[in-house]
């Protein structure tokens, strides 16, 4: 009579439970680096969207609260006292008298700004090429004009997968 020592696994058991540690290993694995991505995700989203809202209301509420309309311009050098009647033309320069001082809001490719003061982060948030624009609808010369803002921004060094680019408009009547 042969005798079975059941003392041990056989190799077919080890096998079997080193497959199911490593699939399971790789299903937490999976799930942990998923939850990763959407928090750093919904961060890059929160600094653009932080960064537009920002520049959006400073510069909305330095152009509300202007003492008068100083003229727009495409160049920044020409500027243009009297708006369109249609509002078709975008201008990237708006200038208005606060505080007793001409104030010149910005708004091009490479920087939103108010006077030499940028509005944004340039470390986390870009512009996307050709999105800033500033818009004057004016009715009539003696009526004040009617300024709209509009620009998308980007997060800065991350791949085109992971780019998030969220778009920001309004219109402010002085």
């Amino acid at each position: 009579m042969i005798k079975k020592n059941s003392k041990g696994f056989t190799l077919i058991e080890m096998l079997v439970s080193i497959a199911i540690i490593i699939t399971t290993t790789t299903v937490v694995v999976a799930i942990l680096v998923s939850s990763f991505t959407g928090i750093t995700k919904s961060t890059i989203s929160e600094d653009v969207r932080q960064n537009g809202n920002s520049a959006l209301s400073r510069m909305t509420r330095t152009i509300q609260f202007a003492e008068s309309f100083q003229g727009v311009s495409q160049n920044g050098v020409d500027y243009v006292n009297n708006c369109s009647f249609s509002g078709g033309e975008k201008y990237n320069y708006v200038r208005v008298r606060a505080n007793t001082q001409i104030v010149t809001l910005s708004c091009t490719d490479t920087d939103i700004m108010n006077g030499t003061s940028s509005l944004i982060d340039k470390n986390k948030v870009g512009i996307s090429e050709g999105s800033c624009a500033i818009t004057c609808l004016q009715e009539s010369e003696i009526v004040p004009p009617v300024l709209g803002i509009s620009f998308a921004l980007f997060n800065v060094g991350t791949t085109d997968q992971k780019k998030t680019e969220i778009y920001f408009s309004t219109s402010v009547k002085m």
